[in-house]
């Protein structure tokens, strides 16, 4: 065998396209949780941030409350909701907490992302954890503290979550990834021939697995 088993790899993948369904049962985080309000309800262990760019330039207020977490999110995605009520008990008091994520076209699921296990090398290289993800609320405070104190250049939303992740990872003990996507960022703009192409690679995954089920 060589580096890797690529059957293995396509068969855990396609185990995840056969588990596509309609978005029934996800929930969009902004309307149930308040943020910058201090709203949100109690049996979420965690408030919200979907515009850091206000917090760190212009002042918004940042008020975790009794929340042991930051949800960093982005406006509009749809979320797991169960699932990301039980994370932080589940991860055994990681300080930093990340997922995978997909698209929704149409109400189905598409493009996948299944990120990688922490790597601080990789992180550098690229955020590879994306936009949404938890961090410790204390952690959180202290990193929008020495962002509004030393913000640098002017940063989009994007790269301002960056930089915040960067520096929350450098205040982590302890890094968590759950395998699984929790995440599902709407994609109204999918152009119908990438579509196409996605499902048609899908279809020859399905096809390699056959034949090799059969060799």
């Amino acid at each position: 065998m060589g580096l890797f088993d690529r059957r293995a790899l396509t068969e855990e993948y396609m185990d995840e396209i056969r588990k596509q369904t309609d978005p029934y049962g996800y929930f969009c985080l902004n309307e149930q949780i308040k943020k910058g309000e201090g709203q949100d309800p109690a049996d979420f262990p965690f408030c919200m941030i979907t515009d850091l760019k206000a917090i760190v330039y212009d002042g918004a207020a940042f008020d975790p409350g009794d929340k042991g977490y930051v949800l960093l999110g982005e406006e509009g995605n749809l979320y797991e909701k169960e699932e990301l009520k039980e994370a932080p008990a589940s991860c055994d008091g990681a300080d930093l907490i990340y997922w995978d994520e997909d698209r929704l076209y149409e109400e189905k699921r598409h493009v996948p992302y299944f990120k990688p296990d922490w790597s601080p090398d990789t992180l550098l290289n690229c955020n590879y954890i994306g936009g949404s993800y938890m961090v410790r609320s204390g952690i959180a405070g202290t990193v929008i503290e020495e962002m509004r104190s030393d913000p640098g250049p002017d940063m989009n939303e994007s790269e301002l979550k960056y930089e915040f992740l960067l520096r929350a990872a450098e205040k982590t003990e302890k890094v968590h990834h759950i395998p699984k996507v929790l995440t599902h960022i709407p994609d109204e703009s999918a152009d119908e021939d990438e579509i196409y192409a996605e499902y048609t690679w899908q279809n020859q995954s399905q096809k390699y697995i056959r034949l090799r089920n059969e060799s």
